[in-house]
């Protein structure tokens, strides 16, 4: 009986230090997989976003203004020089040359960016216009368009960008209907924050009477801009081209542009857009390739010029002589 005893005892002891050892074994397993989820979901440090922001900004080249660099007087009434890192998301733009860019001012047909982005977010490409003499009323002649001719949009926006055309910008428009298509234009400049931008129409011609024309900023332009070329890389790629022939889609017309930005001939220049009224007098933003630096891209800016292609070039010829890059 003593020894029935002792072989239970020895049996229960084992028993009580199996589960005590396998109890231990599962709460050192509960206590690791822990302590790899909060390894998982835990934010990183302060100290390793610093690192990974340090990694950032030290692949993108950062241009060094030289000692020489002469001071640049331009003759616009407002200009800006602002650089944009397209491959470096979370860095900031730079202004590398600033005068007056807060200052509300006409803009003239640089105004048909805006009409563009309207027209891209609410048409089809592949949707046709009918254009209506009102449309051929408009001042000027560029793009030659025809009462009732029956035009694409993707087309239309080809007459409208490179030869400026005041009738195309007027199609767009109608369309929808003048007045809605304009409030949409203002509705995307407060969206994006163009503080100092006001539209009235969907081409920049002067018109008679207070508040009748079309303003913005040379930052608000640049605010524009830097949304086209992340959103609709179809306007640059349009501004881009010197010239560009067409046929209407029924072969009864056949359309040749040739583009107002003189500077695309400039190696450097990649796209712009012009403008002139005589209440605006002189407008235009065109984007550059600092040289030597295929990463970075420089939105320039001019308002309020006698001479807009000389007042872009001189800040072209200033950037280039007086950074690093």
């Amino acid at each position: 009986m003593a020894e029935l005893n002792r072989e239970v005892k020895i049996f229960l002891f084992c028993l009580i230090a199996g589960s005590f050892s396998f109890l231990l074994i599962l709460a050192q397993r509960n206590f690791s997989s822990q302590t790899m989820l909060a390894q998982i979901h835990q934010p990183a440090s302060q100290e390793q976003i610093n690192e990974k922001e340090q990694v950032s900004i030290q692949t993108a080249v950062k241009p060094i203004k030289k000692d020489s660099a002469f001071v640049l007087e331009t003759g616009a009434d407002a200009a800006l020089s602002l650089l944009i890192y397209p491959e470096e998301q979370n860095l900031q733009p730079k202004i590398l040359f600033k005068k007056e860019i807060d200052k509300k001012l006409p803009i003239a047909s640089v105004t048909k960016l805006m009409t563009a982005v309207v027209v891209l977010e609410n048409y089809s490409l592949q949707s046709e216009i009918k254009i209506s003499k009102e449309a051929i009323d408009q001042e000027g002649e560029s793009g030659r368009l025809n009462i009732d001719e029956i035009i694409s949009t993707e087309d239309l926006l080809y007459i409208m960008l490179i030869e400026s055309s005041n009738d195309a910008a007027e199609a767009f428009a109608e369309k929808m209907s003048k007045g809605k298509f304009i409030e949409l234009m203002n509705q995307k400049a407060e969206s994006l924050e163009m503080e100092n931008t006001f539209f009235v129409n969907p081409n920049g011609l002067d018109a008679a009477g207070q508040n009748s024309l079309n303003y913005s900023s040379a930052l608000d332009l640049a605010k524009l801009v830097i949304y086209i070329q992340k959103n609709h890389p179809l306007i640059g790629e349009i501004l881009s081209r010197k010239e560009f022939s067409f046929n209407s889609p029924d072969g009864q017309f056949r359309h040749s542009l040739v583009s107002t930005n003189s500077l695309l001939y400039d190696s450097q220049t990649l796209w712009g857009k012009t403008g002139y009224t005589k209440k605006a007098n002189g407008c235009m933003v065109n984007l550059i390739r600092p040289q030597s630096n295929d990463n970075l891209i420089i939105i320039n800016v001019v308002l309020g010029a006698d001479d807009r292609f000389y007042e872009i070039q001189r800040l072209t010829d200033w950037l280039n002589n007086s950074f690093i890059w």
